[in-house]
């Protein structure tokens, strides 16, 4: 790294590749630990001068969100990377090294606290909220029920405001304490809902959202409301694949977990081609969360995306230790148009219309544009034509708003910004692909150019556009005025399509209507009202008590592949026996647990004496039960900092108290990797990487062994009659001259005994859609899928390589 140009060397034949953003950190080496924990630059390292740490980070990045947020521009901050890279370090951060977000909350906080003690008139409200996008469905994390929904949230468009989650809980709060408490709120539904197998975080999209509200009296009097909304999106994980591995498989794009990256993707290559003047469209509805995130890809929002590569090989070292540092950090400023900024009121605007000096202002106006820059017309003009694009219903939510409106819309004045962007890449040589695919990624993205409009209005027209559109939609629901249902394309319809047409629009009428009432009703509240109204539903705050309770009582703590998911659920132990199963026992059982291979009558946990020993056993014969990387057949003891897995998918650390405080040495920290890696170790698996190749093969074996003993206990569950193995092949068992040993599984089927090899790729993409139908199954839905559409079904006459033999052609010579 270089400045701002940053250099990636091929390691294969020492070809490299220059990519040029704003900024280029330095995060992988020269910083020292601080006594509090906070990692700060090393002067006695070599390359301690160019150390980034949290606070430079923030600088550069949060402190623009915030000044955003002051003056009412909606932001953004995207964070995109593979599972375990350490994206969350930059973004969120651990223990004293806060990242951008917990930062700006304090500072927002701070910044309230100093206006309101210097006599600010000014009223603040800062709104939370959370939720989750998994396989096409939206779950509110703020709502403990939230995985009950059907169907998860419905996703309907407002013309104004675009895409939101109909119903999504807000929350108020009055500080960063409040927030973060919510956020643990939200991450402990999100595990708990992770426990059905599921909704896994490395394939599911989380959306926080901080919405900051100021209500004072403009230079008129008049009450006004400004607003911002801050959204944090931790998008899928981005997980290395081979493109060639699943060639040829049918099921391939077969699980919709894969569409919202898809399409994120598809959007934002769209989006670079239409701001570099192509005519494109941008497919945003493709998606749950393209949709979701329109205004933050190319409409009314400030940007940044964090996109975060990191060393597979090293992935391990990262979740077991709290410095999820990533490794290189580049930022990248998207292309920005010279616009107008917000400098009158809308409703001097609006005024001037009927002034015999209209023309004369509007010329003015135009002028001003035009000195900006024609980027700026043409950027409009590019927004007409995308809404165009995207769907015949924009032009049908235009009708039912008046005039006056529509064109207040069209010529409102516009801030146009620069987007930024962080990449954090790796400097091993064996994710080079990663590496290079997230700089061109970067590099992509950086072309994207976005809108953003100050949210600023007067308090009685904001209640009086709404009261309008009330108006309007009751007049259309009642018949007085035509419902245009497909803007002329109603005679290409069937009688039945029509209905059907009308109907859906009758409820997205019938559900704005209600949604108007409702922000109606809550501009009148103020703010201790809605407060007490939050805390009133949300009943008490145990995390003290909890807290409290884990210095002398015995416990156990979920284990995740995501650090942020570890440790949300807890189970105490201080009952003579506690059982734990799926909940479909006769009798009570105090852990209940969801997933593959979990029994009804699973485990029980024993107390002896004043809690001095506990003991594990199955509760009956056969379960999958390990305790420390070993089959649990008869009792055992649990000592602290043991491991236990339940099923194929549910880890948890043991916790006793009286143990670890006896102890005079620390007991090391115990991760999702470690319990991984001592079951592959138990099975006979050599995990001593040697070699660059070992670790690779290494990397897959703790990868795959869980997941292939997810697929056994799913196909058992369905009856499918399927067994999945691990097997290492040669590249020359696989008919190839060159390459490493890779990890494949071998299918066969119990009845017919044929057998099949599927590749990592190819048996990745079908268990996602087994997990699909397991969900359905454990939900009562109906699951059983078409043959040609079912992961656990393969074709009888596929071919597929048995192995290789090599012929000498010397003896040939002496014939």
């Amino acid at each position: 790294m270089n400045g701002p140009t940053t250099v990636i060397k091929n390691p294969e034949d020492g070809e490299e590749k220059k990519f040029s953003f704003d900024f280029s950190y330095w995060s992988h080496d020269g910083s020292k630990e601080g006594a509090d924990g906070y990692f700060m630059a090393d002067t006695s390292h070599p390359n301690g001068k160019k150390f980034a740490d949290q606070k430079k980070v923030y600088q550069d990045l949060g402190e623009g969100v915030l000044k955003n947020a002051w003056e009412g521009f909606n932001s953004t901050l995207f964070a995109y990377g593979q599972t375990g890279s350490g994206k969350s370090w930059s973004i969120v951060g651990y223990g004293v090294n806060k990242g951008v977000v917990p930062q700006f909350c304090e500072n927002i906080f701070k910044g309230i606290d100093e206006k309101r003690a210097s006599g600010d008139a000014t009223e603040y409200e800062v709104v939370f909220s959370m939720l989750e996008i998994y396989n096409e469905q939206v779950r509110d994390l703020l709502d403990p029920k939230g995985d009950k929904v059907r169907g998860g949230l419905r996703i309907r468009q407002h013309p104004k405001n675009g895409f939101y989650a109909e119903g999504l809980k807000v929350c108020p709060v009055v500080s960063y304490d409040d927030i973060a408490s919510k956020m643990d709120e939200g991450t402990t539904n999100r595990t708990v809902a992770s426990t059905n197998m599921n909704a896994t975080s490395s394939r599911a999209h989380t959306i926080v959202g901080i919405t900051f509200v100021q209500k004072f009296k403009n230079a008129a009097g008049e009450d006004t409301t400004k607003s911002a909304v801050i959204n944090l999106v931790d998008l899928a994980g981005s997980e290395r694949a081979d493109s060639t591995g699943a060639t040829g498989d049918r099921l391939k794009e077969g699980a919709a977990i894969n569409q919202s990256l898809s399409c994120l993707g598809n959007c934002i290559a769209a989006l670079a081609d239409k701001s570099s003047g192509k005519n494109v469209k941008v497919p945003f509805r493709d998606s749950v969360l393209t949709k979701l995130l329109k205004n933050a890809l190319g409409g009314n929002s400030k940007t940044i995306m964090v996109s975060i590569a990191t060393a597979r090989s090293y992935a391990n070292l990262f979740a077991s230790s709290s410095q999820f540092v990533a490794q290189f950090l580049i930022i990248s400023k998207f292309q920005n148009y010279n616009g107008s900024a917000y400098h009158k009121r809308r409703e001097e605007k609006e005024d001037d219309k009927d002034d015999d000096d209209e023309s004369n202002n509007n010329n003015d106006d135009v002028d001003d544009d035009d000195d900006d820059g024609d980027d700026d017309d043409d950027d409009d003009d590019d927004d007409d034509d995308d809404d165009d694009d995207d769907d015949d219903d924009d032009d049908d939510d235009d009708d039912i708003y008046e005039p006056a409106l529509i064109e207040y819309f069209e010529h409102s004045h516009h801030y146009m910004v620069s987007v930024g962007q962080i990449a954090a890449v790796s400097p091993a040589d064996i994710n080079y692909e990663e590496s290079l695919s997230t700089l061109r990624y970067a590099d992509r993205a950086k072309q994207i150019k976005t809108t953003a409009t100050v949210n600023e209005d007067p308090t009685e027209k904001l209640i009086r556009e709404l009261q309008e559109e009330n108006e309007k939609l009751k007049a259309m629901l009642g018949g007085n005025i035509k419902m245009e249902v497909m803007q002329g394309d109603d005679e290409e319809l069937s009688d039945e399509e029509l209905a059907q047409l009308k109907a859906q629009m009758e409820e997205d009428y019938n559900a704005r209507l209600a949604d108007n009432e409702k922000e109606m009703e809550e501009m009148k509240k103020t703010f201790e009202q809605k407060l007490l109204e939050a805390q009133t539903a949300g009943g008490g705050n145990r995390s003290s008590e909890i807290e409290q309770m884990k210095k002398t009582t015995a416990y156990m703590y979920n284990l995740n592949a995501d650090p942020f998911l570890t440790g949300h659920i807890i189970n105490f132990f201080d009952t003579p026996a506690e059982k734990i199963g799926n909940g479909k026992d006769e009798g009570e059982t105090e852990l209940v647990l969801y997933g593959p291979g979990i029994s009804p009558k699973h485990a029980i946990v024993r107390m002896e004496g004043d809690g001095e020993k506990f003991t594990l056993e199955p509760g009956e014969p056969n379960v999958r039960l390990m305790h420390n990387g070993k089959a649990v057949v008869d009792k055992v003891e649990l000592n602290h900092n043991d491991r236990v897995l339940f099923g194929t998918t549910q880890f948890f650390a043991f916790v006793h108290p009286k143990q670890r405080d006896a102890s005079k040495t620390p007991w090391p920290e115990v991760n999702f990797e470690m319990a991984q890696e001592e079951i592959a170790a138990n099975s006979g698996f050599d995990l001593s990487a040697k070699t660059k190749e070992d670790a690779l093969l290494q990397e897959d074996v703790v990868e795959l062994m869980p997941a292939v003993e997810n697929a056994n206990s799913i196909s058992e569950d369905l009856d499918k009659k399927m067994k999945f193995d691990l097997m290492v092949v040669s590249p020359e068992a696989r008919g190839e001259l060159t390459g490493r040993a890779q990890v494949m599984i071998r299918v066969t089927n119990l009845e017919t005994k044929h057998e099949w090899v599927w590749s990592r790729e190819k048996f990745l993409n079908r268990k996602f859609v087994m997990q699909e139908m397991y969900q359905n199954y454990l939900e009562g839905e109906d699951w059983e899928l078409p043959k040609e559409k079912d992961p656990f079904d393969e074709d009888y006459n596929a071919e597929f390589h048995i192995g290789s033999v090599k012929v000498w052609l010397q003896p040939l010579a002496y014939r």
